[in-house]
């Protein structure tokens, strides 16, 4: 049976950023590549940081953490360069590993 599936099946991704407003770090853009995803949810931010959802949100409460948008009043999204950033700040640098000239 065939299901309109093959494996020459192309997928797009359904959201297509505007490479207008490209985020910046350090003076340098990001790559904009086509299924690169400007805005995550909690879930997805906590995933790419490596922390608990409910530890984004503490944060949150408290006026700690990443910088977040609340686009519809309730649910947060946050922008990758932002937790970019925010990790960036907060590297900690040891003798055995000092921090690169």
């Amino acid at each position: 049976m065939d299901d309109g599936f093959s494996s020459r099946t192309v997928v797009t991704p359904l959201h297509r950023p505007d490479v207008s407003h490209r985020s910046v770090i350090d003076g340098n853009p990001l790559p904009v590549d086509p299924g690169y995803k400007r805005w995550l949810t909690r879930k997805e931010a906590a995933d790419y940081m490596g922390v608990h959802p409910r530890t984004l949100a503490n944060w949150a409460a408290t006026g700690h953490g990443p910088r977040y948008s609340k686009p519809s009043g309730k649910s947060c999204m946050y922008r990758l360069a932002d937790l970019d950033a925010y990790l960036q700040a907060r590297i900690v640098h040891t003798d055995d590993q000092p921090e690169a000239a």
